[in-house]
Parts: structure tokens; sequence; C-alpha cells
């Protein structure tokens, strides 16, 4: 079993993420792959949300 957070995958450019995935499914004894991934977030919301100034 594999594991990625969407957070990670969600952080790659295209291609560092295919080469990502091209490695887990090569890898050997993987028989089971769990992907998460994140919603489309705005930029003010996570702005707003984050960008505390206290």
């Amino acid at each position: 079993m594999a594991f990625s957070p969407g957070s990670t995958i969600g952080n790659l450019e295209l291609v560092e993420a295919q080469n990502l995935l091209r490695r887990v499914r090569n890898r050997q004894g993987i028989t089971a792959f769990s992907l998460c991934v994140d919603l489309v977030k705005y930029p003010e919301i996570l702005i707003r949300a984050y960008d505390d100034t206290e």
C-alpha cells in the first residue's frame, strides 16, 4: 500500500506529479495506492484564512 496526501502532489509541477505516479506504479510490492486531493481553493479565501497579523 502506498499513500500520497493531496498537499504533496498538489505542490508539484505536472511533470513532477507524473513522474511520482510512474514511480509508484513501477515499484514492486505495491498492490494498492491511495491518492488524496484537495479542491481548488481561491487565493483570496486562503489569504483571509491564513494571513493572520497577530
